[in-house]
C-alpha cells in the first residue's frame, strides 16, 4: 500500500428488519495499519463535516460517516471550516484542534459567535483533553484520536 495514501475497504451486511449495517474499514498511514470493525445501529442520516489537515485522517472519517449513511463534506484548515460551515450548514462538525492557519478553539468560538448553538460541535484530536477549554470554545463533546468508533456513533446518535 502506498506510503501515506488512505486505502479503505467497505465491506456491508445488511440485516432485514434488524436494520443492521457492518462495515470493515482499513486505514494505512505511513507504517501503521489500522482496522476498524464496526456494528452501526440505525442512525438518522445527518449532515456533518470533518475538518482535518490530516487529509488521510479525513479522507477515512468521511468514507466512515458516508458508510454509517450520513452526508459527509471536508476541508482541511479553519478558515475553509468556517466558509463550510457558512455555506453547507452541517448539522454536525468533527473539528480537529491542531489546524495550520488557527486552531480549531478558535474555530470554535468563531462558529459560535456567528451561528449561535448552530451545529454540534465535536472535537476531535489527539492533543490533551482539555474539557473546559473545549467547553468554553464551544464545543459540545471532545473525543481523543485514536478514536473509538463506538463512541462516535454514540456521540452522532445523542441528536
Amino acid at each position: 500500500m502506498p506510503r501515506g495514501r488512505a486505502a479503505t475497504r467497505v465491506r456491508r451486511q445488511e440485516n432485514g428488519n434488524a436494520g443492521r449495517r457492518e462495515s470493515l474499514l482499513a486505514f494505512a498511514a505511513g507504517r501503521v495499519m489500522i482496522d476498524v470493525y464496526a456494528p452501526f445501529s440505525a442512525t438518522i442520516a445527518m449532515r456533518v463535516l470533518v475538518v482535518d489537515d490530516n487529509v488521510d485522517s479525513a479522507e477515512m472519517l468521511q468514507t466512515l460517516l458516508k458508510t454509517m449513511g450520513h452526508e459527509a463534506g471536508m476541508v482541511h484548515d479553519g478558515h475553509s471550516a468556517l466558509e463550510a460551515v457558512d455555506a453547507q450548514r452541517p448539522e454536525v462538525v468533527l473539528l480537529d484542534i491542531g489546524l495550520p492557519d488557527m486552531d480549531g478553539y478558535e474555530v470554535a468560538r468563531q462558529i459560535r459567535e456567528r451561528q449561535g448553538s448552530g451545529p454540534r460541535l465535536i472535537a476531535l484530536t489527539g492533543w490533551d483533553r482539555d474539557d473546559e477549554r473545549s467547553r468554553r470554545a464551544g464545543f459540545d463533546h471532545h473525543l481523543m484520536k485514536p478514536t473509538d468508533f463506538g463512541a462516535l456513533e454514540r456521540v452522532l446518535a445523542q441528536g
